[in-house]
């Protein structure tokens, strides 16, 4: 029997790339609001489509109203009508599945290069996406499609066939057409903005930092237990690498720590006060730095002091310990922590070693944030690596001037001079580290996917409110041309069109800013420090939506303003 190991039993994650057991709740909840946004694109090119079939069914009726005269059955007008929605769903469908597989291709080929592992990700769809997009296809052809079939093979046989059904009656200036622009203007204000907040998120991920500076600053990560050695030799080969790199001509200060923040590794353990009940426990990052790690950062020791040389290199040196200040503030609220102690307590069924012993407080630092995602400092517990051992430690190095490639290739030659079997897992600038991180990826790869969706609903809502003020242009041309011949100028011919379209747009804002500002909130919530209520977003997405409207009405508006009146009266 194995004494002090514990088995974690865990559903296996389908996207876990790392030792610890995780779970799908983070991919689960970017798809939580993912799919239903992607659903919204769907739904407002269904209005667009529907829209259209609803236009196209008013030119239709006369020739309906002759075959159902002549003896057509409604049923086989009917299925007609359907074969049509569903030939134009399955043309939209083959090509939502090559530009999807386009799309994928790409994105798996940006994510790989940054996955910690390698791993081979298939980027063809699979029978299950090409059933879920034949069925969103039938459903999108059948629940769209099936109300202008049954409305147009329905008609009036007498005013049909004397071509009055498409007269308008008095009043319903604002029909079901209208009503399906104005719900796609909703949504596609609800998508911009959704795509403006995570846009305005991930330029703040991107330009953000954990608490210091990037600027100067190296990462060299090492990882000895790949070379297969003990810790004996793992501390030996730490110290004189470290004892290398601080003789480098160009470098000012040199630390290594045992994880880096905006990292993909992650240790915590619990940590509670001598004689302390354990349900009072925190659970801050535990790290194993050396000394200068703090300094090297440009973290000032806020009280007390940094590791010393023996407490970095030796085993047997006192047990002490540096913290935050968020942990300061968990762990002895109105009190000074230095000189006091504090315990990392053991799992339970897990035996007592020597890292589980009382440390002393020497130093408090300020706090630091681990994710991108962090909206502050989390509390943090540093020891020293000379009592706790670490087999992969990263080491910081910060520059006192010089090229930045040429500190690289030197580091990476001195590394190897301390022995060339030493994996080094990762050298570069710590900017660009943060710059590759997984985590920063996925916020930009879904601002980017909901800047996307957002530019194709604006796009799908600008042809809508285009094609229905094209339609009811044309259907209008003879009562324009009695306007014209009554006296009214085109310039009044263009503004009583244009002010349709502006009430269809004022209308269709109104009520997709309220949903707007809940999908902000939601977003904020759930993801990344972003205002829900940010003015910048929720001023340029209406802006912008109104603009694409206001020209796709001026278009349809300034033909009607060019009618001839003469043209006008002819038409039928």
């Amino acid at each position: 029997m194995r004494r002090g190991q514990v088995l974690s039993v865990h559903p296996l994650s389908r996207v876990n790339v790392s030792s610890a057991p995780t779970s799908d709740a983070g991919p689960a909840a970017v798809s939580a609001v993912m799919m239903p946004l992607s659903g919204a694109v769907l739904l407002i090119a269904c209005l667009n489509i529907a829209n259209m079939l609803l236009a196209r069914a008013s030119v239709r009726r006369k020739e309906i109203a002759i075959r159902l005269a002549l003896g057509g059955g409604r049923a086989r007008i009917v299925r007609q009508l359907l074969t049509e929605s569903l030939m134009l769903a399955a043309i939209g469908a083959a090509a939502g599945l090559a530009v999807g597989s386009w799309t994928a291709r790409f994105f798996i080929a940006s994510v790989v290069p940054l996955l910690p592992t390698p791993l081979q990700l298939e980027w063809r769809p699979d029978l299950n996406v090409i059933v879920a997009t034949t069925a969103f296809a039938v459903l999108s052809a059948l629940a769209f499609g099936l109300a202008p079939a049954l409305k147009i093979s329905r008609p009036d046989l007498v005013d049909d066939l004397k071509d009055l059904g498409n007269v308008r009656p008095a009043g319903r200036r604002f029909g079901t057409r209208a009503w399906l622009v104005v719900g796609q203007i909703a949504l596609s204000l609800m998508l911009m903005t959704a795509g403006g907040l995570f846009a305005r998120g991930a330029l703040k991920a991107g330009a953000s930092d954990p608490g210091y500076r990037y600027e100067g600053l190296l990462l060299a990560s090492i990882d000895s237990s790949l070379a297969g050695y003990d810790e004996a030799g793992g501390r030996m080969r730490l110290r004189d690498a470290l004892d290398r790199l601080r003789r480098m001509p160009g470098i000012a200060d040199v630390g290594a720590s045992s994880q880096v923040p905006f990292g993909e590794r992650h240790e915590s353990r619990w940590v509670v006060r001598p004689g302390q009940r354990g349900d009072a426990r925190v659970t801050p990052t535990y790290t194993v730095v050396t000394g200068g790690y703090f300094k090297a950062l440009g973290l000032p020791i806020v009280r007390g002091r940094d590791f010393t040389a023996v407490e970095e290199t030796s085993p047997s040196a006192a047990l002490v310990a540096i913290i935050d200040e968020p942990l300061a503030r968990r762990l002895f609220p109105n009190q000074d922590p230095l000189g006091e102690q504090l315990v990392t307590p053991p799992r339970p069924g897990v035996r007592p070693a020597a890292d589980n012993e009382p440390m002393s407080i020497v130093g408090i630092v300020p706090g630091i944030r681990d994710w991108v995602t962090d909206r502050d400092p989390a509390p943090h517990l540093y020891v020293a690596a000379g009592s706790h051992y670490s087999g992969v430690m990263n080491i910081h190095v910060r520059t006192a001037g010089g090229s930045d490639g040429e500190l690289l290739t030197a580091i990476r030659r001195q590394l190897r001079a301390v022995d060339d079997r030493l994996p080094v897992v990762e050298l570069r600038t710590m900017q660009d580290f943060h710059d590759r991180g997984l985590v920063l990826w996925v916020i930009r790869a879904a601002g980017r996917t909901l800047i996307g969706l957002g530019m194709l609903a604006l796009l799908l809502a600008a042809v809508g409110v285009y094609g229905l003020k094209s339609y009811v242009v044309s259907q209008r041309t003879h009562e324009i041309g009695i306007r014209l011949a009554l006296g009214a100028r085109p310039a009044d011919i263009a503004r009583l069109l244009f002010l349709d379209g502006a009430r269809m747009t004022m209308i269709g804002l109104a009520i997709g800013f309220p949903l707007a500002v809940m999908l902000g909130r939601l977003l904020s919530a759930e993801f990344f420090d972003t205002d829900s209520f940010d003015p910048i977003v929720l001023t340029l997405a209406p802006l912008v939506l109104a603009a694409a409207a206001a020209l796709a009405t001026y278009l349809p508006a300034r033909h009607g303003m060019r009618i001839s009146p003469l043209d006008a009266l002819r038409t039928e």
